[in-house]
């Protein structure tokens, strides 16, 4: 019967022993995650609100200035992506994946009756075709591989209060 407590025991005590090394490997595992280049570039996405300053068509040479406002804002703990195509507010959900890999899903907007929207549905279009995303404290470029075209935004600055 000791003979039986006594592995008993040592069972016991080596689940504990166990224990701190699994709690351990766990915090040091989201540790790693959270210095992870992908969670540096979800901050920098979320750290501004972005304005379009231009869209780069490839292969066309041609450059597109959108009008003024069109903005784009990042709120990566929830997922969630809204801005302004220039006359209407939007929304929708987006996925970062890889390296540099971005999927934002199906844009919804208000209907505003606007004077130009020939410009906003192609924004929208290419928000929703947006596959590729480079960022930094200057500058983010949304490309939109299938349309051959990039979105270059820079950060909107905030008045200081």
């Amino acid at each position: 019967m000791e003979r039986y407590l006594n592995i008993f025991a040592v069972s016991k005590t080596s689940k504990i022993m166990k224990r701190p090394l699994i709690v351990t490997a766990i915090a040091a595992s989201a540790l790693l995650a959270a210095c992870s280049p992908k969670a540096d570039n979800a901050k920098m996405l979320s750290a501004h609100d972005w304005a379009l300053d231009e869209i780069v068509y490839e292969g066309n040479d041609f450059t597109e200035t959108p009008p003024e406002g069109v903005t784009v804002i990042f709120a990566d703990s929830i997922g969630r992506v809204s801005g302004n195509g220039g006359c209407n507010r939007f929304s929708g959900a987006f996925k970062l994946s890889g390296e540099n890999k971005i999927e934002i899903g199906e844009i919804i907007s208000t209907e505003m009756a606007c004077p130009d929207s020939g410009f906003e549905g192609r924004y929208f279009k290419l928000l929703n075709e947006a596959d590729q995303y480079k960022v930094d404290e200057t500058s983010l470029e949304l490309k939109a591989s299938s349309e051959k075209a990039t979105l270059i935004y820079k950060p909107v600055l905030k008045p200081v209060e």
